[in-house]
């Protein structure tokens, strides 16, 4: 858990401009939702060089799902990125898919919608640019 609210703490780059809490619940980027609960029930995965992370987390809407939270738009540059989603989607064969919350830029990043199942974004917190 330290390791995982410390890389939460010092991210200085956050593309998505929020903390993308549950599926369809995404809430300005604050230390406050890093409870040690939410914490411990999920799953980071750090590349080698330390650059980058994943935190995935189980969450039920209607149909269970790998709840993927990534800050940056280079889904498709980081190598074993989707891997990585994959296999942890695989190890938890109860979920229905893995939700993906990209930014506008990193939405725009996608080269090929057709493995998507696209939703229009949910705001609750905070205000259309």
């Amino acid at each position: 858990m330290t390791q995982k609210r410390s890389l939460l703490l010092n991210l200085s780059d956050n593309e998505l401009g929020l903390f993308p809490y549950e599926c369809y619940y995404s809430f300005p980027y604050d230390k406050a939702f890093f409870t040690d609960g939410y914490l411990e029930d999920a799953s980071m995965y750090v590349n080698p060089g330390q650059s980058r992370f994943v935190l995935i987390k189980n969450d039920q809407k209607k149909d269970q799902y790998s709840h993927t939270k990534y800050f940056w738009n280079d889904h498709y540059e980081q190598p074993g990125f989707f891997d990585t989603i994959l296999d942890h989607w695989r190890k938890n064969p109860d979920n229905y898919g893995c939700w993906i919350d990209f930014s506008n830029q990193g939405f725009k990043n996608i080269p090929d919608l057709a493995p998507y199942e696209v939703q229009d974004p949910w705001v609750l917190y905070g205000t259309w640019k």
